[in-house]
């Protein structure tokens, strides 16, 4: 058993196809532009899953980072410096559950950090997407994994 991450491009006509991880490195890196998409925000899917003898048996989280690029087709340096300031501030933050169960008290200062970060760096599917994400996430497995209902995604 392991964990592996897939990266999804979420293209232009809504549809997400898989992103090599190791390009992925690179583009967050700065050494390698992507220059199709020069001057938009592209949008990905971090997807998280359980491996079996190297079969996907389980969506274990997905993240929705989205990046800015700038006229060279790199991630635009101004809004990266801003995602990485907003993630930085967000660390040390007591746990949801921590807060919840009285054991932390909330920072207001961590609250609006994790706002802007989100604001900053993360993306809201809608249901458009998320047929298009689960057909490309089902397609890569090669078998059913995931499946949504409105904007809520259920693993299989």
């Amino acid at each position: 058993m392991g964990l592996a991450v897939w990266l999804f491009l979420q293209k232009a006509d809504g549809t997400f196809q898989p992103f090599p991880t190791a390009r992925y490195g690179r583009f967050h890196d700065g050494q390698e532009p992507l220059p199709t998409l020069v001057g938009q925000e592209v949008r990905f899917a971090e997807v998280v899953v359980e491996l079996d003898q190297r079969r996907a048996t389980r969506v274990c989280r997905v993240i929705w980072p989205k990046h800015r690029l700038n006229a060279a087709g790199q991630w635009d340096p101004q809004s990266r410096q801003a995602g990485i300031h907003a993630a930085m501030e967000t660390l040390g933050a007591p746990s949801g559950q921590d807060v919840l169960a009285g054991k932390a008290p909330l920072s207001m200062d961590h609250l609006l950090a994790e706002i802007r970060y989100s604001t900053e760096n993360l993306w809201d599917p809608t249901e458009d997407d998320l047929t298009h994400f689960c057909t490309a996430v089902n397609q890569r497995a090669k078998r059913p994994l995931i499946t949504h209902s409105g904007t809520q995604l259920i693993r299989l």
